[in-house]
């Protein structure tokens, strides 16, 4: 049986229809690897095209998108103008986040009236949110200005006075108006104009001024700044306090009187402000005779009150001082 299946397998007509039978399959066979491969070129040339013009379609799209958007930029304030314009006339509850935003920017110490030089630190400000006007916090000023004045109010007038710092604050003006002859000492120059007021851009050191000449010296929570670059008068020096304090001390007249205000609370140094402890304090008015110091404490946003006693502790606030060269 074996045998007979064996002569039939491999008889010539047999082999050879097997063999005709096995080279059409093999024929098919290149036909669809030929038409594949055509395929995979054809694919592999769309493919670049595409991927050539996608690439030109991006470039288009970004050209238009950078024109629009210079478009948009540039037809921005004529919708802002039209926007604000909204506002004049209207009610607080008028307000929008947007417009919120930004009023409390623009009367801000970064904002656009600061960055032109024209901010005086207000000791009340305002905050601005969405459908109203409320009170911010109260800063230092509320008692710092009060107490300069008073301070000052046994000068007569035509004293002559040194505002240091004096570029954020009206200080300066008032005590020109109260007729003083004040010079407005700051790196930043000072804004405000007046017969009595003399003013130049100078740091402290390097401003021109005759040794004992002037009757009084005002340094409104300025100190605590010097040699910290704070104000981007150059080089930093941790003992630019205790300078400055030496110069005030010498361009004052013999019991020349020195007005001083400054953080007071747990001594540290921060990125530009030093705080004052006990220590500190007294190491800083070292050569001075220390005629008087409030120390005031801020018990919440809106308010201010006097210490009984002018120790400093861990309680933090400002320190009041008064001092004679």
């Amino acid at each position: 049986m074996l045998m007979g299946w064996l002569r039939r397998a491999l008889h010539p007509r047999e082999l050879a229809k097997q063999a005709k039978t096995e080279y059409g399959r093999a024929h098919a066979l290149a036909e669809r690897l030929s038409a594949g491969t055509e395929v995979l070129a054809e694919s592999a040339q769309f493919l670049e095209r595409t991927a050539s013009s996608a690439n030109d379609a991006v470039e288009k799209l970004a050209a238009v998108l950078a024109g629009g958007i210079e478009d948009v930029v540039a037809a921005t304030p004529r919708l802002s103008d039209s926007a604000l314009r909204g506002f004049v006339g209207g009610k607080p509850t008028d307000l929008t986040p947007g417009a919120a935003q930004l009023l409390d920017y623009a009367s801000g110490f970064d904002g656009f009236a600061a960055q032109a030089g024209l901010w005086f630190n207000p000791p009340v400000c305002v905050s601005y949110v969405e459908g109203d006007v409320r009170l911010g916090p109260v800063n230092e000023r509320i008692v710092e200005i009060p107490f300069v004045l008073g301070a000052l109010a046994a000068l007569p007038a035509g004293s002559v006075i040194a505002d240091v710092g004096a570029a954020e604050s009206t200080l300066s003006l008032s005590l020109a108006s109260l007729g003083y002859r004040v010079f407005a000492v700051d790196p930043r120059g000072y804004p405000l104009s007046h017969p009595n007021i003399t003013s130049g851009a100078a740091t402290l050191e390097s401003w021109e001024c005759e040794p004992a000449t002037l009757d009084a010296v005002v340094c409104v929570s300025v100190v605590e700044h010097l040699g910290l670059n704070a104000y981007g008068e150059g080089a930093e020096d941790d003992a630019g306090d205790a300078a400055a304090m030496q110069r005030m001390h010498s361009l004052l007249k013999p019991n020349g009187l020195l007005v001083l205000t400054v953080p007071a609370g747990p001594w540290a140094i921060e990125a530009n402000e030093r705080t004052y402890d006990d220590d500190h304090l007294t190491r800083l008015l070292h050569g001075w005779r220390v005629e008087s110091s409030v120390f005031v404490t801020r018990t919440d946003d809106g308010t201010w009150v006097r210490e009984p006693a002018s120790v400093i502790g861990d309680k933090r606030g400002v320190m009041l001082v008064t001092a004679r060269a």
